[in-house]
């Protein structure tokens, strides 16, 4: 006979280890439970919910305890795999607001981690953030932290070792990769002021979420980001690094890329 899951144990597996026990979870505010769908007061999206979903969706809006909420889907019936989906969507569009004791944050990182080093792939919380220039650097803030976290104490031991100039450039090149990246998202949302829109973001990935704007609006946003992005790198860093940055930022106007695939679209669009 199998032996039953803990508590921590099953909240873990079914959501992907996306929560744990003690989370407080719901909807954001610009995600709204309708009969039948779950509208995207930003995007204009509306998605359809199957019949376990609308429950699930209904148990959330108010707010509810991450282990209440699939303990009681449990028990109306609903499939585990098909909570798993349902939790792995919603965190797909920043659908998920976690409010998480400081406590237990290590815990559940470390739990993460080892469930990764066995062969189980956590999600990544999905986040969204207004679309200001405070949300703008907290999001790039957040993706980019393992970098921003780990030059500053290579820089100090280069340093330490007589390595001057490759210190100031890998603290400049980490500064400018924060501010450019920032820059980058803040300067396609400028044409798109009209629209509703926020930042998405989730692990290195970031991205605005926005209605689609006339075809012109479309092509400027998609080359605004990238030429923004390469100016504040080389303004920030004009070395080596800068240069790198620099590049990087205008190569995301190539097709392959989603700026340049954006561009690439809406120009074809007004074509035909």
């Amino acid at each position: 006979m199998a032996k039953p899951l803990s508590s921590v144990s099953r909240v873990f597996t079914i959501s992907r280890g996306l929560f744990a026990p003690g989370d407080r979870i719901g909807l954001v505010p610009t995600l709204r439970v309708e009969p039948g769908e779950l509208l995207d007061t930003v995007t204009g999206a509306r998605h359809s919910l199957h019949e376990q979903a609308q429950p699930a969706m209904d148990l959330l809006a108010p707010g509810i305890g991450a282990e209440e909420w699939i303990v009681r889907l449990l028990h109306q019936g609903a499939d585990p795999v098909r909570i798993s989906q349902m939790v792995e969507f919603i965190n797909t569009i920043g659908g998920f607001q976690v409010q998480r004791a400081w406590y237990v944050r290590a815990p559940h990182a470390l739990h993460q981690l080892a469930s990764f080093v066995i062969g189980f792939r956590p999600l990544t919380l999905g986040r969204r953030y207004p679309a200001t220039l405070l949300g703008f650097f907290s999001a790039a803030g957040r993706a980019l932290k393992p970098v921003l976290l780990a030059v500053p104490v290579a820089a100090a031991l280069w340093y330490g070792a007589g390595a001057d100039e490759v210190a100031v450039v890998a603290l400049t090149g980490a500064l400018a990769l924060w501010f450019s990246v920032a820059m980058h998202e803040y300067a396609h949302t400028l044409p798109l002021k009209a629209n509703h829109r926020v930042i998405f973001q989730r692990g290195l990935r970031l991205g605005i979420l926005h209605r689609r704007g006339r075809i012109r609006q479309e092509v400027i946003s998609a080359l605004a980001g990238p030429v923004a992005g390469a100016a504040v790198a080389l303004a920030i860093a004009p070395n080596p690094a800068g240069w790198f940055l620099a590049v990087v930022h205008l190569s995301s106007l190539l097709p392959v890329h989603s700026d340049g695939r954006a561009m690439y679209l809406s120009i074809r669009s007004a074509r035909t």
